[in-house]
């Protein structure tokens, strides 16, 4: 399906390219080298982009990590507010002087008395339904989400899933039920005989484990989205590659992507955006009526 874009003609690819440079120079800075398993390049650069057209007074990241994205939101919006929210904040290798950390979900904190312009930055892999639900439900506008899977690709249900009308369903099988149990029963008996042990269950991993979090196609969740935004606009890739980030090909047919900001006449300029380019998954912005 082609992709959907709403109410996003302020974002071009000539204005995005204006900012292309100086966030090069700004990434050569970054304080974590190597960031697999966390943004790379082309979402940093798209985050960075957002982060300057939107100019937010308080930000809210869910998903922290190592800390790359909490170094790039203090150098950008240095005047901003930041919470930096990770249910487990044992990652971290740069901590910043400028945030308050939480390992309370987002879902749970208190925004009450949240009155400043915010943008909530969310790369925790969780469902982005749910996530937008509780956005609205705190009257928060602007969102980044950073782990916006294509159809079939990913470990959550995203706005672009949403899009496309195509669920989110992963295949469980008898192996996968007796793994996960035998670990459960393990940490049971370990409680069993130790009450002082702490059990060792990540409830997320379980629950991407034994598929739970699947969710069939539903176009009432699709109406609910469109009904309740201004803007939906999936940020372009820099450059793309002949195959994405599982290996397949990059068919626009299956995957239909933007057309990226810069050929690969440019991949000697920007050496390091190209090697990490298949770190990309359309990462998006949200602006809530």
């Amino acid at each position: 399906m082609k992709a959907f874009a709403k109410n996003s003609a302020k974002f071009k690819t000539k204005d995005i390219l204006k900012y292309l440079k100086e966030f090069d120079e700004l990434y050569k800075k970054r304080p974590i080298k190597s960031n697999i398993g966390g943004m790379q390049y082309p979402h940093m650069f798209a985050t960075y982009y957002f982060l300057k057209k939107i100019n937010p007074k308080f930000v809210v990241e869910s998903g922290v990590y190592k800390g790359q994205s909490t170094w790039l939101i203090e150098k950008t919006c240095p005047n901003a507010k930041i919470l930096s929210i990770d249910i487990n904040l044992n990652n971290l290798k740069y901590k910043s002087k400028k945030a308050t950390y939480s390992n309370i979900d987002f879902s749970k904190q208190n925004f009450s008395n949240i009155k400043q312009k915010t943008l909530i930055f969310f790369d925790d892999h969780q469902n982005a339904l749910e996530r937008f639900k509780q956005c609205k439900k705190y009257g928060f506008k602007n969102i980044i989400y950073e782990d916006n899977y294509a159809s079939g690709l990913g470990d959550n249900y995203s706005f672009k899933k949403i899009l496309d009308n195509a669920g989110n369903i992963r295949k469980i099988t008898i192996k996968d039920i007796i793994k996960n149990m035998k670990k459960i029963l393990k940490e049971c008996l370990k409680k069993y005989f130790n009450q002082n042990y702490v059990p060792n269950i990540d409830v997320n991993q379980l629950i991407w484990n034994l598929k739970l979090d699947n969710i069939s196609p539903n176009r009432k969740h699709r109406n609910f989205f469109l009904k309740n935004i201004d803007i939906y606009k999936e940020f372009p890739p820099i450059f793309k590659k002949e195959y994405n980030r599982w290996g397949e090909l990059w068919d626009n047919k299956k995957y239909f992507t933007e057309k990226p900001i810069l050929s690969d006449d440019y991949k000697e300029k920007f050496s390091t955006a190209y090697n990490e380019a298949k770190s990309y998954t359309w990462i998006c912005y949200i602006k809530l009526k």
